[in-house]
C-alpha cells in the first residue's frame, strides 16, 4: 500500500482532494460492476455461443409439478364466471313421457302439458356450407330479350365464397395449418374438399 501523502491543513486543498477521491471511487465502482456483469454472462443471458459456457452446465430441475400453496380451483373471494341461462334459447325441445303409466295410452309430442323444469345446453351447431344458386333471368320487354348479370364475385359455374376463402386464409396463415391439414379439416367438418388451386 502506498504511503499516504502529507495532507495540507489548507481547507480548499482538502476539499479538492476529497472531490478527486470521490470521482475516482465512482469510476472504480462502475468498472467493478461491469467486470462482475461480464463474469456472469452465459449463452443463456447473452449472445455468447453455448460452447463458451465450458464444462460446467447449469443444473436443470425436473419438470415435476410444484406443491401448490393454494387449493385447486377458484380461490376464496374470487368472482367466478359461469354460463348464465339465456332468456331467448334458439331451440326448444319438450320431453314428455312416451306412454301413460296407468292406461298405456301413447302420448303425442305436441300434447298440451305443464313445463315443470328446464335445463339449457350451449353447443355448436353442426357446421355446413350454405349453397346459394345464382340464376340469370331473361325477360322480354319492348320486343327485346334482356338478360340479367351475375354479381362480380360470381365468376365460375361452381365456386367457394368469400367466407370459405377467409377461413382457409385464417387457418393457413394465422394458425399455420398446412394446405393438406386445411383440406382434411374441411372434409371432416363440411364434407367438401379444398384443393391447393382454390
Amino acid at each position: 500500500m502506498k504511503d499516504l501523502p502529507e495532507l495540507s491543513d489548507d481547507l480548499p486543498t482538502l476539499k479538492g482532494v476529497i472531490k478527486d477521491l470521490l470521482a475516482r471511487i465512482a469510476e472504480l465502482e462502475a468498472e467493478n460492476a461491469e467486470l462482475k456483469q461480464r463474469l456472469g454472462l452465459t449463452s443463456h443471458n447473452s449472445h455468447k455461443p453455448p460452447s463458451s459456457d465450458g464444462l460446467s452446465k447449469a443444473t436443470t430441475k425436473p419438470g415435476l409439478p410444484k406443491k401448490a400453496k393454494r387449493k385447486n380451483g377458484g380461490q376464496d373471494g374470487h368472482q367466478g364466471k359461469t354460463l348464465m341461462r339465456s332468456e331467448t334459447p334458439d331451440i326448444l325441445q319438450r320431453h314428455l313421457p312416451h306412454r301413460c303409466e296407468c292406461c298405456q295410452r301413447p302420448i303425442a309430442d305436441d300434447e298440451a302439458c305443464t313445463v315443470i323444469a328446464t335445463r339449457q345446453v350451449f353447443d355448436l351447431p353442426k357446421p355446413r356450407l350454405v349453397i346459394t344458386e345464382h340464376q340469370l333471368g331473361q325477360i322480354e320487354c319492348c320486343g327485346c330479350r334482356q338478360v340479367g348479370s351475375y354479381p362480380d364475385y360470381v365468376t365460375a359455374p361452381v365456386q367457394y365464397g368469400a367466407g370459405v376463402k377467409a377461413l382457409v386464409t385464417l387457418l393457413s396463415v394465422n394458425h399455420y395449418l398446412s394446405l393438406e391439414r386445411v383440406n382434411e379439416l374441411f372434409q371432416d367438418l363440411f364434407g367438401y374438399s379444398i384443393n391447393e388451386q382454390t
